[in-house]
């Protein structure tokens, strides 16, 4: 007021342009006051609305703006955000205050097919609430990709990336060479823990010295499983291709099934009276494979005769031969020499001292 109230006070009638603000019809200020205070009640509204408080006394009206206005979009997010194998991820939108009567719509949308966000593209935050959630779908994708997600209210854009990524992530062999006979293990590792009722991993050799089973299951909750690659021997070495598939998605590795090799050459005796025969033991680092192994053999003295091949049979390390001598006149040696391959190449060589 300009003066204080007079004796018995004064009686300020209230009103407002719109119902979204509400006022009393009255205030009274008492005696020798000069100032009064009142509340505004304001309501959820969907649109911002500018409504007139107006005061009224003795013919004079004095106005004041309030601005009632709507829910703005604070925030959107999704949980969880990184997703594997076709699963499901939930958005929740946010208001900055409650929604009005009827409830409040924001348009969703997705720059990406292989996450949709429904068909009606939009959802509901009921009246007096301040958020809402809404499913993201999505397929299963055969390399890692993004999707943004937007929610929209008036002029308001929030934006989430959800990550999809396949769910199987690598597959390795352990070790990656071994001996034919000799076990190894695969390694299937996955980008998310497998989901409720597990995966199931389907498994291939592109050779029969190396085989796996057909497939594995990885239960509910695992990241990580492993299975064993069984081996035969071969008579060369093999590289196998061990192949993981899930969903379109085909992981490899190299299994290379190596083939057994000479280690040593021995005779017993190692001296001899020409004439007499001595013999030769030819070992191998592993076994022989199906059908044998044949080991060529030589001698650089013709006093000491050998057969052209020993067989190593299957499944043994070991066999062995005769050396034949003749007669001599004078001391000498005889190199006999034991190789896998018909040129020499990883050959093992042993003296055979002849004695007149």
């Amino acid at each position: 007021l300009n003066l204080p109230a007079p004796s018995g006070g004064v009686s300020i009638a209230l009103s407002s342009s719109d119902s979204s603000a509400t006022v009393p019809t009255s205030i009274k200020i008492p005696a020798g006051a000069g100032v009064a205070t009142f509340s505004i009640t304001t309501t959820a509204v969907s649109a911002n609305v500018n409504v007139t408080i107006t005061a009224s006394y003795a013919g004079v009206n004095k106005t004041a703006p309030l601005a009632v206005l709507a829910p703005a979009l604070m925030s959107l997010t999704l949980n969880p955000t990184i997703v594997a194998d076709g699963a499901s991820s939930t958005g929740t939108v946010t208001l900055d205050s409650p929604a009005p009567t009827g409830g409040m719509s924001v348009t969703l949308a997705s720059n990406n097919q292989a996450a949709t966000v429904g068909s009606n593209s939009s959802v509901t935050i009921p009246a007096g609430k301040t958020s809402a959630t809404f499913t993201v779908s999505t397929s299963a994708v055969t390399t890692l990709t993004t999707a943004t997600i937007t929610a929209t209210l008036g002029n308001v854009h929030r934006s989430a990336t959800l990550t999809l990524e396949p769910l199987l992530a690598s597959f390795t062999v352990a070790p990656n060479s071994v001996k034919g006979g000799v076990t190894a293990t695969g390694v299937i590792t996955l980008n998310l823990p497998a989901p409720s009722g597990g995966v199931s991993i389907a498994l291939s050799s592109s050779d029969s010295s190396a085989t796996v089973p057909t497939s594995i299951k990885i239960p509910a909750g695992a990241g990580v499983a492993t299975f064993s690659i069984t081996t035969t021997a071969v008579s060369s070495s093999v590289n196998a291709t061990i192949t993981a598939s899930y969903a379109g998605v085909n992981k490899t590795a190299t299994l290379t099934v190596a083939a057994p090799l000479l280690t040593s050459l021995t005779l017993n005796p190692a001296s001899v009276l020409g004439g007499a025969s001595s013999t030769g033991t030819i070992t191998l680092d592993s076994p022989a494979p199906t059908g044998g192994l044949t080991v060529h053999l030589m001698s650089n003295n013709q006093a000491a005769t050998v057969g052209s091949t020993v067989t190593v049979p299957a499944g043994k390390t070991s066999a062995t031969f005769t050396i034949s001598t003749s007669t001599v006149t004078a001391a000498g040696n005889a190199t006999i020499t034991a190789s896998i391959t018909s040129t020499g190449a990883g050959s093992r060589t042993a003296v055979l001292h002849l004695i007149p």
